[in-house]
């Protein structure tokens, strides 16, 4: 059974007036969604895409990239297949979870399915029409299960854990 998750990219922009902005993207992630893997992955990607944290749509494009491709290389060299597996046409047995495996999803449309949400917030400031200093923050939440057509809402999630990342 897979731990499924989503992962809210939200870039808040502030500047010298104190007037902000917010933009948001949303991302699902169909296994290994618990803290304990998604968290690290947050923050090696986070350090793999450097500064490009300002743009929140190269962002959530370049985390899909980058969380597709190391299923890719877990695949191919290492533990699910062995180094056996040198070519996109030797994958059909795993292909369907590099088509499944993420996906871009509606603002605040939040899966039935899902058992944790985190946010990757970060606050930048702005200052003369220029990008300033950003500090980024994960925060991790646990979802709880809701029946039927019963819509979930931020509000029904509980933060288990905030992390800092600059």
């Amino acid at each position: 059974m897979s731990t499924r998750c989503q992962i809210e990219f939200s870039s808040i922009y502030k500047n010298e007036k104190k007037e902000k902005r917010t933009e948001s993207i949303l991302v699902y992630r169909h296994s290994d969604g618990y803290p304990e893997g998604v968290i690290p992955d947050i923050k090696k990607f986070l350090k793999w895409n450097g500064g490009r944290i300002n743009d929140i749509e190269y962002t959530a494009a370049n985390f899909i990239y980058w969380s597709k491709r190391n299923f890719e290389e877990k695949y191919y060299y290492e533990e699910w297949g062995g180094g056996k597996n040198k070519k996109w046409s030797d994958a059909q047995d795993f292909n369907s979870i590099l088509l499944i495996g993420f996906g871009i999803c509606e603002k605040e449309n939040f899966h039935g399915d899902i058992e944790y949400f985190y946010n990757v917030i970060t606050d930048i400031n702005i200052k003369n029409g220029i990008l300033g200093d950003a500090k980024t923050i994960i925060k991790c939440y646990e979802v709880p299960f809701k029946e039927g057509d019963e819509k979930l809402t931020k509000k029904d999630f509980k933060v288990v854990e905030t992390i800092k990342i600059k």
